[in-house]
């Protein structure tokens, strides 16, 4: 195993990154995306890396909002990001080595790269499962659809995680009519997986009034004790 150490704060760790990251033919990233300037300047790198032929598959974990980078990730359709949930960050480069965060070495931080094949085994099945339960930045083009007001319930609880048991206790309904009901919501938004389906949901909600009128009326109809952002009331 090799360690790399930086300043904390420093822009040493940036150049190091994008110089490493150019040189592979290969990158498979799991990124939280959670920066502002410094990684969005990263992130503006893989333009130039795909355009120099890498291959490249990015995933962002959104889950702290629509910070900087996430607006970036989501305004690219072209590259091949990927949003969904990975709540641990790290670079494979050329399926040869893993990159990630290491321990502070006297208030500075580190950077691991690890090339035993039993880790980078590990890594590539967790970017996997990572990918598996993500979306595509490219698939998320956003327009509004019709829904009724129990499948506008369906994709809200999606949209919160969700299965198709709670669905139908909270619903009131079957698990086999939950299904049913999540199947022409997945046809209606195009998505390919229930992750997908509540995450454009959400996406729609938040950025389309109409959505989110027809959304909150749909949920005021169906008299749910539960709101459209989650919470109670």
């Amino acid at each position: 195993m090799q360690l790399e150490v930086f300043t904390l704060g420093g822009r040493e760790l940036g150049t190091w990154l994008q110089e490493v990251c150019m040189a592979a033919s290969e990158l498979t990233a799991v990124t939280i995306a959670k920066g502002g300037s410094s990684t969005l300047r990263l992130s503006r790198s893989n333009e130039l890396a795909v355009a120099k032929g890498q291959r490249m598959t990015s995933l962002f974990d959104l889950s702290h909002g629509r910070t900087q980078q996430a607006e970036y990730v989501l305004s690219h359709p072209e590259m091949p990001y990927y949003v969904g949930f990975g709540p641990m960050q790290m670079k494979v480069l050329d399926r040869r080595t893993v990159m990630a965060a290491g321990p502070p070495v006297a208030e500075r931080v580190s950077v691991m790269l690890i090339e035993r094949p039993d880790a980078v085994a590990a890594a590539m099945h967790y970017t996997a499962v990572v990918k598996s339960k993500s979306v595509a930045v490219r698939d998320l083009v956003l327009e509004p659809v019709d829904l009724t007001a129990r499948q506008h319930a369906v994709a809200q609880l999606l949209a919160q995680g969700h299965g198709d048991d709670s669905i139908a206790r909270t619903l009131g309904i079957s698990v086999r009519t939950a299904r049913a009901e999540f199947a022409v919501l997945s046809t209606a938004l195009n998505a390919a997986s229930r992750f997908a389906a509540g995450f454009k949901y959400a996406m729609l909600v938040n950025s389309t009034p109409a959505m989110t009128a027809a959304a909150h009326t749909a949920l005021a109809d169906l008299e749910q004790p539960w709101s459209i952002d989650g919470r109670d009331g």
